[in-house]
């Protein structure tokens, strides 16, 4: 029984106590169960044993369709060479055990033949679990992909027809009206366009990245970088949402270059820094910090904005998750987690005494091109 609470797999489980019988009875022995046409086929077996003939095979399916024991040493079909035992499981047989003895006619003690039963029972019942907990596996899955589809399509709906309806309206009114306008009102609806599109664009690089990212599609080639070039690439990328914001820099000095991916890397301060911008007060200042601890790097980017509520702490790195007040697609947090993880590294939330949040990460120092 413990072995087979063990056992992970109908395989694993079929070969464990086809084994463990034959030793215990001094038997060979064979598994049969229902094929893909409904016949019994042999599924595991020990102690030598090899297909059935005709007439076994005949006995064996006598013993499934009717759920009792038949064969050598019994009332029902005696005439068989081994003795055959239905494994029931919850509502009838689901397969059938035979035991062929090494002495050729030798037949089971009363005692033995009810140990053998036990020992079948307990082989249906592990045969029964590994089905239900493969069932319940499987439906997670399944409402795991359908809340993960509802999430894209709810997300995905609002992200984008809230910028296209922008686009469409700002481009009708210039294609119209556009002789009639200020020269200025004219950029500002051109920077709105750009604006707009650009969103779009980082909706859907988002939406591509996070899928290659937990698919595994995309494999980390770690390469030695200076922390602060693959920081510096960030803040350029971002030098206009940043413009009215300060960016206070604490990195330890002597700091050595760091084993990554620098454009993945990258990726992750960018997210962050963006995330930063969209739940804090224009004009508020973000700190960056990094420095080694142990065999890794630790870097964290915090900001002065509400901070996150206790439930949040968690589901602020799922996919789609999103505060009431934002206005993302819930990615940006997730890509962080994918690409950290795929570093061997680890991120987390927390709240930083006196107001707003600290996002935190580490990337071992250790090159492994195989992550």
């Amino acid at each position: 029984t413990e072995e087979l609470i063990n056992a992970h797999g109908e395989e694993a489980v079929l070969r464990l106590a086809t084994a463990r019988i034959g030793e215990t009875f001094g038997s060979a022995v064979i598994a049969l169960f229902p094929g893909q046409e409904g016949r019994l086929e042999v599924k595991a077996s020990s102690g030598g044993a090899t297909a059935t003939s005709d007439k076994e095979r005949g006995i064996a399916q006598w013993v499934y369709d009717t759920g009792q024991a038949a064969g050598l040493g019994t009332d029902s079909l005696p005439v068989g060479d081994a003795l055959y035992i239905p494994i029931l499981g919850a509502q009838g047989p689901v397969g059938v055990l035979a035991a062929t003895p090494r002495d050729p006619g030798k037949k089971l003690l009363a005692e033995q033949r009810k140990l053998l039963d036990s020992f079948a029972h307990q082989m249906g019942m592990a045969l029964e679990l590994d089905r239900f907990q493969k069932s319940a596996r499987t439906a997670e899955v399944e409402v795991e992909a359908e809340r993960l589809r509802s999430s894209l399509l709810s997300s995905v709906s609002h992200d984008l027809r809230t910028p296209l309806a922008v686009v469409v309206g700002t481009a009708s009114t210039l294609a119209q009206n556009w002789k009639l306008l200020e020269p200025d009102k004219v950029q500002e609806f051109i920077e709105n366009i750009q604006s707009e599109a650009e969103h779009l664009s980082r909706l859907v690089q988002n939406l591509l990245e996070v899928t290659r990212l937990e698919s595994g599609a995309v494999r980390v080639r770690k390469e030695l970088y200076p922390l602060e070039e693959v920081l510096g690439s960030a803040l350029e990328r971002l030098s206009i949402p940043l413009k009215n914001r300060e960016v206070k820099i604490n990195m330890a000095a002597n700091l050595p270059p760091v084993p990554m991916d620098g454009l993945l890397i990258g990726q992750v301060f960018v997210n962050l820094l963006e995330n930063a911008i969209r739940h804090t007060p224009e004009g508020t200042p973000i700190d960056i910090w990094a420095g080694a601890e142990g065999k890794s790097v630790r870097v964290a980017v915090s900001d002065q904005g509400t901070g996150l509520r206790l439930d949040e702490l968690e589901r602020v790195f799922d996919k789609f998750y999103r505060s009431p007040s934002s206005r993302g697609a819930g990615l940006g947090l997730a890509i962080c987690r994918a690409i950290i993880t795929v570093h061997g590294g680890t991120i987390c939330a927390c709240n930083r005494p006196g107001g707003g949040a600290i996002f935190c990460f580490t990337l071992p120092m250790e090159i492994n091109n195989g992550s």
